[in-house]
């Protein structure tokens, strides 16, 4: 009898650890914003779970000051911090983002609980700076601004590929050759797509380098405009315009053939 007991005590102290440790406040934050792009807002998003288990007012501080940037809704320097409020996300935005806040750490609190890391440390994705060709046989430029942006420098090796965008499942190495041409510049380095074709657009542009990697897209569309059908470039930067008819105008009025 005792027995039976001693096991049914065993089995409620048990099932209350459990309890316990599946309703414990854990606060985690990650990175919204993919790519990163210099200049631009980020945004840092917050898991802080339900206001039952976590309650009081989320904050979060760190920086390049080392401050108080916010708590619950309260933002402190409105000029530098904006802050979006989910049940269970609290969602920080840094305006205008440069080496500095990407070299800080950034801490979130809720209760007694908080995470804290610094941006550059959490595996960033930075944008890449996609030139404008002047035809879809001309040559693409494609440049990683390594000065911009804090780097782990543990690798002396760099890695570019290609993949359709949407299917990373597909990977293409780019080693340096006729096609692919790389140049080492004071501020980055610089890939040259030769001769481009349709075999090289409708792709997202990868760069690995040390522990950060820098990515963009190469996507290929067909519009219409009335009667006239174009072919536009988008590469994260001022669209190319390739028509597909003998004579027609482009979105300007300008006669295309």
């Amino acid at each position: 009898m005792r027995a039976v007991v001693s096991i049914i005590l065993l089995n409620i102290l048990l099932e209350r650890i459990f309890v316990t440790v599946a309703i414990e406040c854990s606060v985690y934050w990650s990175i919204l914003t993919k790519p990163i792009r210099i200049g631009q807002d980020l945004q840092l998003e917050c898991n802080i779970g339900d206001k039952d288990i976590c309650p009081g007012n989320p904050r979060w501080s760190g920086g390049p000051d080392n401050q108080v940037i916010s708590v619950g809704n309260v933002v402190y320097n409105q000029e530098k911090y904006d802050i979006t409020n989910f049940p269970g996300k609290y969602i920080m935005t840094i305006r205008d983002i440069r080496k500095a806040d990407l070299s800080s750490r950034y801490i979130c609190h809720v209760k007694f609980d908080k995470f804290e890391a610094i941006i550059k440390d959490k595996d960033p994705t930075y944008s890449l700076n996609i030139s404008q060709p002047k035809s879809l046989q001309g040559d693409l430029r494609i440049f990683a601004n390594i000065s911009a942006v804090p780097l782990n420098r543990t690798k002396n090796q760099h890695r570019w590929l290609r993949y359709p965008v949407h299917n990373s499942t597909k990977t293409e190495d780019l080693p340096n050759s006729e096609k692919f041409k790389e140049n080492m510049e004071d501020d980055g380095i610089s890939l040259t797509v030769k001769n481009l074709t349709k075999k090289d657009v409708n792709m997202t542009y990868e760069l690995i380098y040390s522990n950060a990697k820098f990515s963009g897209d190469v996507i290929l569309q067909l519009i219409s405009t009335g009667s006239s059908k174009y072919e536009k470039l988008i590469k994260n930067s001022p669209i190319i315009q390739k028509v597909r008819c003998k004579t027609c105008s482009d979105v300007n009025g300008r006669n295309r053939v």
